[in-house]
């Protein structure tokens, strides 16, 4: 996530932000296997991505999961957006995005 200087965004409000999150997850023993908040320069984020570089002062990567059998969560993901109402396809290639109102509106197949 981009960080900017003088906001809530700000590599500070991260940092604390992730010292509250570790005394939360103390004793649940996720702690030990999530990696550690990294905060990444402001110049190598805008080198690698297109953002407005007023105030930028880096970007921050965390982790808030681990999926320990990612085809049973997949699985379940798959089984609710049947169950709302999604074309669920295996082996099918997708084409064109079809966009309405600036909005993922489907694919075309």
């Amino acid at each position: 996530m981009p960080l900017y200087r003088h906001t809530l965004r700000s590599p500070m409000a991260f940092r604390a932000a992730s010292a509250i999150e570790s005394c939360l997850y103390r004793g649940t023993g996720l702690s030990r296997r999530l990696p550690r908040l990294q905060l990444l320069g402001a110049e190598e984020i805008a080198r690698a991505y297109p953002l407005p570089r007023r105030d930028l002062a880096g970007a921050a990567l965390w982790h808030d999961l681990v999926a320990d059998d990612m085809e049973t969560l997949l699985r379940k993901i798959l089984a609710d957006a049947g169950a709302s109402g999604a074309a669920l396809m295996e082996d099918t290639e997708a084409g064109e995005l079809i966009v309405a109102d600036n909005h993922d509106a489907g694919n075309r197949i």
